[in-house]
């Protein structure tokens, strides 16, 4: 019987079979007294440092600034709270004192990041779902998307499979469930493309997956501009020391 790895944030997805959701996230990290080193605030979760925290994202995850900001906007840290012991941190664009805010949320098959407040959208943009997460099959790191064409309707369970992508602005490492190489040869380039269902390809949005931590991120962005940067997500855990570090 395939196995698959028992996700960190509660969740242990087997096949299809539904299961319980995970517990509510944990209330957050009172700060220490001590004040930070630039005497700046401290992340409303980890409280990390918010001046310190970006040492903790990968250079090679945070995405350029290609382009200017929109007026009254600068990018800031932020993080939230998942069970367990982890935490995620992240760059969010903050605007005119509003700050871009994701929240976590269980489901049964997968979690997700939802937008709780959005320097850009506004409340327009509460309860979106840009992120979801699902555990990475152990033995075998696509397993996951096997497994996942292998139940899409005929043809396309014999017509799609995982691939890497490169598009600029996209992060390093990007990937689509897209139309294998017989299947794109036969395809005319009219307009935007849609398949392999509903995690699958759009080229109309930026809709793209990213392996890490031992997750498989699937970001669904829309055409417009992202007020976070989704290549800076980065999965924290408490060591036994109660200190928070990268998840591997």
């Amino acid at each position: 019987m395939r196995k698959l790895a028992l996700s960190a944030f509660g969740l242990l997805l087997t096949g299809c079979t539904p299961v319980a959701a995970p517990p509510p996230a944990p209330a957050p990290v009172t700060p220490t007294a001590e004040a930070c080193p630039d005497d700046g605030p401290r992340l409303p979760n980890t409280g990390l440092c918010v001046g310190r925290s970006i040492n903790y994202i990968d250079p090679a995850n945070i995405s350029p600034d290609s382009s200017p900001l929109p007026d009254g906007c600068s990018w800031t840290m932020n993080d939230l709270g998942l069970p367990l012991d982890e935490a995620i941190i992240y760059r969010a664009m903050s605007c005119k004192g509003v700050t871009t805010t994701l929240a976590f949320a269980g489901g049964a098959r997968s979690a997700s990041l939802e937008y709780v407040r959005s320097a850009l959208f506004g409340e327009s943009a509460g309860g979106q779902e840009p992120v979801r997460l699902f555990t990475q099959w152990e033995g075998d790191p696509d397993g996951f998307f096997k497994d996942y064409v292998s139940q899409l309707d005929a043809p396309e369970n014999t017509q799609c499979e995982v691939q890497p992508v490169k598009i600029e602005g996209w992060p390093a490492g990007a990937r689509v469930i897209g139309p294998n190489a017989a299947t794109a040869a036969t395809l005319t380039d009219d307009g935007p493309m849609s398949m392999c269902g509903p995690l699958g390809i759009d080229t109309g949005s930026q809709t793209y997956w990213l392996d890490r931590h031992g997750y498989h991120w699937f970001f669904n962005l829309g055409q417009d501009s992202v007020d976070f940067d989704p290549a800076s997500l980065t999965l924290m855990r408490k060591n036994a020391n109660g200190e928070w570090e990268v998840a591997p």
